[in-house]
């Protein structure tokens, strides 16, 4: 594929959220080198076909890997009582300074976005996904910005999730434990905590 074409692919991809910024970023930087090396091989010797050797192939697979988002934990906090729920793998935010910035995220989320989905970035690096729903309200912490559809996928697993304990939801209490918990499939080798 000409490394025009890859370019445009790319950029398609990132606009259509199927890659986040840094792997946009270092996709293009990589294309650019590419580009570069095909230059210089073809100015100093245009006969030659060496020039096809210096691409690196498979090389873009490595960098969309090493710069994809990986959800390392998962919090579900109830909107009625903004108490948690559960905690899923790694997810090492301090619940006193969660439960206040629910309530005003979900309002300005939806307000400012038009969505209950959103992503910040936090302190240390990684990025904060909150996805609100009728019952709960999920946060899923990153390890990088997570590209759009990633947060769409998780959206759906927590629609999921809430339909499936609606009965639980609608009751005075919850036990946790009797809870089905789509969202952990986003986590691998991860339990309830």
């Amino acid at each position: 594929m000409r490394i025009r074409e890859k370019v445009t692919r790319i950029a398609q991809e990132f606009a259509e959220g199927k890659i986040n910024r840094a792997q946009f970023q270092e996709l293009f930087a990589h294309y650019q080198r590419e580009q570069r090396t095909i230059e210089t091989w073809l100015s100093v010797d245009p006969d030659s076909d060496a020039w096809k050797d210096a691409l690196a192939e498979g090389k873009s697979l490595i960098i969309r890997n090493r710069y994809k988002a990986q959800v390392k934990g998962l919090a579900i906090y109830l909107n009625r009582t903004g108490m948690p729920l559960a905690h899923i793998g790694s997810f090492n935010l301090d619940p006193d300074l969660v439960i206040p910035m629910l309530s005003s995220l979900r309002s300005a989320t939806e307000e400012m976005f038009g969505s209950a989905i959103r992503a910040s970035h936090i302190e240390g690096g990684g990025w904060l996904g909150f996805i609100g729903g009728q019952h709960t309200t999920l946060l899923a912490l990153y390890s990088a910005e997570p590209a759009k559809q990633q947060l769409m996928r998780l959206e759906e697993l927590h629609r999921v999730f809430e339909k499936a304990n609606q009965r639980h939801f609608e009751g005075s209490t919850i036990d946790p434990r009797e809870l089905v918990y789509t969202q952990q499939v986003v986590l691998r080798g991860t339990h309830q905590g």
